[in-house]
């Protein structure tokens, strides 16, 4: 939805204030774009991962372990 912006039957319900990220998108405040699961450092905070990628995420955010 932040990319197009089309009108669906299971869209018509988004509350207003979404329309914010949409909008700063377009002016090109903000970037959209997709990361793997596997370099996505931010997996470490919402799933349980194995030790060696949680290390890769500590490493990656540059957080001591």
């Amino acid at each position: 939805m932040s990319k197009n912006n089309a009108f669906h039957e299971r869209t018509k319900h988004i509350d207003v204030k979404f329309y914010f990220i949409r909008d700063i998108i377009e002016a090109g405040e903000v970037e959209v774009e997709k990361i793997h699961t596997s370099r996505n450092p931010v997996d470490m905070l919402t799933k349980v991962i194995p030790l060696h990628k949680f290390e890769a995420a500590l490493d990656h955010l540059k957080l001591l372990r």
